[in-house]
């Protein structure tokens, strides 16, 4: 994985402008049986930071426990000073259909995401890796997660790809699970794609 600070600041500040690009509107606004929430956009940018850089700073304390049996050790910090973050497939997934969502529209399908995927060559590991290779075959992104063509449909590939639909969908949890639950199939199925819809509520919900 490059260590390369200019790219991670590009692809970053990429992602945030065209989240605003993708959504259209300079303030957001949910209406609930008794409560209502708008964000200024400079508001909704300061959570969309807190988004991308939560899930990563996440990821890189963690890395070094994964495919361990157990990992109950005390995480105080990173060992040494991290100045940028590297670029990694865990938020690679999420950038890649926030181009779809610029090319295609906020009403992308998942086989247009597919194409995106394509496009990117997107999919490096687990049921997304076999996901790329479905698609290069010629299979739609509707049957590129399915469990008769991938064997790890099951995993967690929907799961961390599905924050970019919280985060398109401020305090409209609703609105990000439908995202979650018709894209998370590019790369699982049934109850991987469970997990992403109650991610992607998530996110949403702490708008």
């Amino acid at each position: 994985m490059p260590n390369n600070p200019n790219l991670y600041r590009r692809t970053l500040l990429s992602a945030i402008g065209g989240s605003i690009i993708a959504s259209a509107v300079s303030s957001f606004a949910y209406s609930g049986e008794s409560a209502s929430l708008k964000l200024s956009r400079a508001d909704y940018l300061d959570r969309l930071n807190a988004i991308w850089h939560g899930q990563m700073i996440a990821a890189m304390l963690t890395v070094r426990f994964e495919h361990k049996v157990a990992a109950a050790v005390p995480i105080n910090g990173f060992s040494e000073p991290m100045q940028f973050a590297w670029l990694d497939d865990d938020w690679y997934y999420e950038m890649c259909a926030l181009r779809g969502f610029e090319k295609y529209g906020i009403d992308m399908n998942i086989d247009e995401l597919g194409q995106q995927w394509l496009d990117n060559n997107c999919g490096s590991w687990g049921s997304s890796a076999i996901a790329l290779e479905n698609l290069k075959r010629g299979i739609p992104g509707s049957m590129a997660g399915h469990p008769s063509n991938n064997r790890y449909w099951w995993t967690i590939g929907p799961v961390f790809s599905a924050d970019i639909y919280g985060a398109l969908a401020p305090a409209m949890p609703n609105v990000a699970a439908a995202m979650a639950r018709k894209l998370g199939k590019i790369n699982g199925h049934a109850e991987a794609v469970d997990g992403a819809v109650f991610l992607a509520g998530a996110i949403s919900l702490a708008f």
